[in-house]
């Protein structure tokens, strides 16, 4: 007998090739422009430009501190020749000792302005190599990016990542598409409504009728397993019991449905310490060469570093998904056992047998009893 379905089922591997498909879309044109060999060697171009023109433009710096320290004295001498030319001038001094000053006053006014000149030079000569570092950063800057983005472990991890959020947007619409089921009217929510026995039946037929057409509901299932112990046993108790084994069995279905999401949220950041490992082991590696294979290792050191670094922030924004699916999922049982418990169980109407019947029904069950022990002996 096959079983009675009570959710669409997650398509996983579709989704899988979906994701797959998406990631390669995006991936592959990045990689091609920023990973390949040409885009390191152009990274490795820029870095080497970038060290050269660092290197100039703080030479530069240290002439034009340099120069506007000279020019600076030179202005302070100047103004104190100056003073002392003010002063023997109010002093009213001859001609022939005003004149050594004034040479000096001359010769300095000179020297000021020719430092001024070199210091509008440099200052000139500073503005390109500026102007081109501010651009090779700004590339630099998208390069770092993209080793920070781009790799076989952070592609791996937006491969999962990615499958993982497919799954989860199904399941939510899932979630969404089961509550619709509270407003097909399964049940009459009218006050004093009582079920009878013999209503079993007709009510399991009008709940199969009613979600038939929109798929297969928890709470459609839940009331049609509810009526069917109904229609046999006639006893409450009998249907509150089966709706509650029936409720534990959807929420440990929709619980054990959860395994790929939960194994993705752990492969995630293991696949960031794969890279991680990766990473130390080639720094560890090239670092006992020293020289250039030192800062070659400093490199791999930045590659383990960025592969734990996205796996994780990846990781964080999964497990949210994941607890945020639970919570609405458990919910959504417990709401079905609500509806069931308000609207089915408690609107049972179970009449009381009379003393003479139970009398009856009393003497029929010792009868049968002892038929039973005769047939013993």
């Amino acid at each position: 007998m096959p079983l009675t379905p009570s959710q669409r089922p997650t398509r996983e591997w579709p989704l899988l090739l979906l994701t797959l498909a998406v990631v390669g879309m995006i991936v592959y044109p990045l990689w091609q422009a920023f990973a390949s060999e040409s885009a390191r060697e152009k990274a490795k171009s820029v870095e080497s430009r970038i060290q050269f023109l660092s290197k100039k433009v703080d030479q530069d710096k240290q002439v034009l501190e340099a120069l506007q320290f000279k020019s600076t004295n030179a202005a302070e001498s100047q103004a104190s020749l100056q003073t002392d030319l003010d002063k023997k001038r109010a002093a009213k001094a001859a001609e022939a000792d005003l004149a050594p000053l004034t040479a000096k006053l001359a010769e300095g006014e000179k020297q000021v302005a020719a430092l001024a000149k070199e210091v509008r030079e440099v200052r000139e000569r500073l503005v390109e190599p500026d102007a081109e570092l501010k651009t090779l950063r700004a590339d630099h800057l998208v390069q770092r990016l993209a080793k920070l983005f781009l790799g076989p472990e952070q592609i791996a991890c937006y491969c999962c990542f990615l499958w993982g959020v497919l799954i989860f947007l199904g399941r939510y619409w899932e979630v969404r598409r089961q509550r619709r089921a509270f407003g097909l009217g399964l049940l009459s929510t009218e006050e004093g409504t009582r079920i009878l026995p013999e209503d079993a039946r007709v009510l399991q037929r009008q709940v199969d009728q009613a979600s038939s057409q929109r798929g297969p509901f928890i709470l459609a299932n839940m009331i049609r397993v509810g009526l069917s112990k109904l229609a046999l046993s006639r006893s409450s108790l009998d249907v509150r019991e089966t709706l509650k084994t029936q409720a534990d069995v959807d929420l440990g279905r929709l619980i054990s449905s959860m395994a790929t999401m939960n194994y993705l949220a752990w492969a995630i950041p293991a696949i960031g310490f794969l890279g991680t490992v990766r990473g130390l082991a080639g720094s560890m590696t090239l670092a006992g060469e020293g020289g250039e294979q030192l800062r070659i290792a400093t490199q791999h050191l930045t590659i383990a570093f960025d592969c734990t670094l996205v796996a994780l922030a990846l990781s964080l924004v999964s497990m949210f998904l994941i607890h945020t699916l639970q919570r609405d999922e458990e919910s959504l049982v417990i709401d079905c056992q609500q509806y069931c418990l308000e609207h089915l169980v408690n609107r049972i109407y179970e009449p009381e047998l009379s003393p003479s019947a139970a009398g009856v029904d009393h003497g029929m069950e010792m009868a049968g009893n002892g038929v039973a022990q005769r047939g013993l002996r």
